[in-house]
């Protein structure tokens, strides 16, 4: 766990500086049921929340950072965001489809 520096694009936004992580498992059916259970949360997926994929960290490099210091490795990452709701998540895994399940079940 850390928290973002003072230049993250992610405060600039309005958003708190700490944000949860989730590795994605594969075989591991929690994230099968990610989008219905951000969707009871949030409503409408589509316009409450906005998804960026950063493989390669060149978004959000201190994201990447942070990532890598609590796992150990490094990670392809997305960040995913509910301004509404205030709040932002991580979700990392290597392929688009993992990545895509783990942040919208950190968010």
């Amino acid at each position: 766990t850390g928290q973002l520096p003072p230049h993250s694009s992610i405060l600039a936004q309005g958003l708190p500086p700490e944000g949860p992580a989730v590795v994605y498992e594969k075989g591991d059916t929690v994230f099968s049921s990610a989008a219905f259970v951000l969707g009871d949360l949030v409503g409408d997926i589509a316009t409450e929340v906005q998804a960026i994929h950063d493989p390669d960290w060149e978004q959000f490099p201190e994201i990447g950072e942070l990532v890598k210091a609590a796992t150990g490795e490094d990670n392809c990452i997305a960040v995913f965001a509910c301004p509404s709701k205030a709040t932002w998540a991580v979700g990392v895994a290597a392929g688009w489809k993992g990545r895509e399940a783990a942040g919208k079940l950190a968010l």
